[in-house]
């Protein structure tokens, strides 16, 4: 048994992977029992313009499960040049070209995740199930002794 979940997808095509979805909706009872979050990486997180678009992700992916987690993120994620063959990585500078400028165009891999959003997430989450949980941080964390 746990006391909270964490469940993370990337977008792929418009669509989060089955075996994310196949799990959320096999254990969606389960999982409203207890403490959870849900958090997607996507280019369309990355991009004001966009963000419309990957709400829209997100809104699917909780019709098509049914579940409903009490705290969702939503990241901008990276593109690994470096690891994608010939065709991919021209498929992915085309999907990505209005987030690319011309200097990120030119240096390999681009990483477009905010980690000071990934922080402000986890500590929001942390927070949250720690007062789900009654969970009391420990005052003597930090100090002197």
């Amino acid at each position: 048994m746990y006391d909270a979940v964490i469940v993370g997808a990337s977008i792929h095509v418009g669509k989060h992977q089955e075996a994310i979805r196949d799990f959320v909706s096999e254990n969606r009872d389960a999982l409203a029992e207890m403490p959870t979050a849900f958090f997607q990486v996507s280019l369309s997180s990355a991009s004001e313009e966009k963000r419309d678009e990957a709400a829209g992700y997100v809104e699917s992916f909780i019709t098509e499960t049914g579940w409903h987690p009490d705290r969702i993120g939503q990241f901008g994620g990276a593109l690994r040049f470096s690891e994608y063959g010939f065709l991919k990585r021209l498929m992915m500078k085309q999907i990505a070209k209005d987030l690319l400028d011309e200097e990120r165009r030119s240096h390999g891999d681009v990483e477009f995740t905010d980690w000071n959003a990934v922080d402000a997430f986890t500590s929001d989450v942390a927070a949250f199930v720690e007062g789900r949980l009654g969970v009391t941080p420990d005052s003597s964390e930090g100090s002197a002794t």
